[in-house]
């Protein structure tokens, strides 16, 4: 996808427009900083994603020398789901892959 240069547009930064995620385009792992990515996912799942208790949330970069995805990085995403009458833990894997700009969800 294209650098779509929103930086003069701060409201759509936090908008579904791109859900405030950097472009994956014309990056690749190595010049990105899994940490720094790592607070940006949160900060969408709490902005994105009421079911979710923000207090709970935590996203934490995987660093695995065995991974099969050679242009991703990984992250694990826990965090506490409320639901009427229920409350859930959750944790799912997400790869960011850089070699076609998609998120992977695992479970």
């Amino acid at each position: 996808s294209a650098d779509l240069k929103l930086h003069d547009y701060a409201h759509s930064e936090s908008s579904v427009l791109n859900y405030g995620l950097p472009s994956l385009s014309q990056r690749i792992p190595i010049n990105t900083d899994p940490l720094t990515l790592a607070r940006h996912i949160q900060r969408i799942i709490t902005s994105f994603e009421p079911r979710l208790d923000p207090k709970t949330i935590r996203v934490v970069p995987v660093v695995n020398e065995r991974q099969s995805y050679v242009l991703a990085i990984l992250f694990d995403i826990y965090g506490t789901c409320s639901l009427p009458g229920d409350e859930m833990l959750v944790n799912l894997r997400i790869a960011l892959d850089y070699s076609c700009g998609a998120v992977h969800v695992f479970d």
